[in-house]
């Protein structure tokens, strides 16, 4: 009886250890595109899923994860001239040099945000000393040749940062 009290409380104790204990996003890249899950997948070893890259002196932040097997892509992508991206909530809009896009690439439609389809990129922390970016993000976009539409939801990242 001993020894199930025991295994019980190490138990116990590894799930309170492995407990995420603040409200950052799981490492990786995830979204919803019009209500399914969607996940980045790479098949090419010499390529990565999902990146971030940290641009003109943290003036510029370009996202994107991709799907290798469905040939889809998702991202954001943020300019701030003259401002250096700091963490906080930036419209997705187009007009203001701040972006969201969905590409299918198996029936060549690229939907990007734009008036009437917009959304949200909320930088959540930026680690300098671990160089990662962590943040959620949501948008509607539109594909001006098939005239359709995509809604992005419950975007998530947690990401290392790559400096050019």
């Amino acid at each position: 009886m001993t020894k199930l009290y025991i295994a019980l409380f190490a138990c116990l104790t590894l799930y309170l250890a492995c407990k995420k204990s603040n409200n950052e996003p799981d490492s990786g890249f995830k979204c919803k595109v019009n209500g399914k899950t969607w996940r980045p997948y790479n098949d090419d070893f010499k390529s990565r899923e999902a990146e971030i890259h940290l641009q003109h002196n943290g003036e510029d932040i370009f996202i994107q994860a991709t799907n290798s097997r469905s040939r889809e892509a998702v991202g954001v992508g943020i300019y701030t001239p003259g401002k250096r991206i700091l963490p906080g909530k930036y419209t997705l809009d187009s007009k203001t040099g701040r972006r969201g896009f969905y590409d299918k690439n198996a029936t060549h439609e690229s939907f990007y945000t734009q008036s009437g389809y917009e959304g949200v990129l909320e930088i959540l922390k930026i680690d300098t000393i671990k160089s990662r970016i962590s943040g959620t993000f949501y948008f509607k976009a539109y594909d001006e040749t098939s005239k359709l539409s995509v809604d992005v939801t419950k975007g998530e990242f947690n990401l290392t940062y790559f400096r050019f």
